[in-house]
């Protein structure tokens, strides 16, 4: 799936530390941003707001 070592090391390790969340559709996609904001995090980049991922990527926002 990753072809360089580093990426793939470190996104298995990942899935280790946080393993997935898939209870229903919202979760997997609140899964999927906490897990890039991990990454963003080790690169300095920006965070997205998890909130607004069902909007962003598609579907109806979250209820809270």
């Amino acid at each position: 799936m990753f072809p360089c070592s580093m990426c793939r090391n470190g996104f298995k390790k990942m899935l280790i530390d946080f393993p997935i969340k898939s209870s229903g559709r919202e979760e997997l996609v609140i899964y999927i941003c906490e897990i890039h904001n991990e990454v963003n995090k080790s690169l300095n980049k920006e965070i997205f707001d998890c909130s607004k991922a069902i909007k962003f990527w598609g579907g109806e926002p979250l209820k809270k």
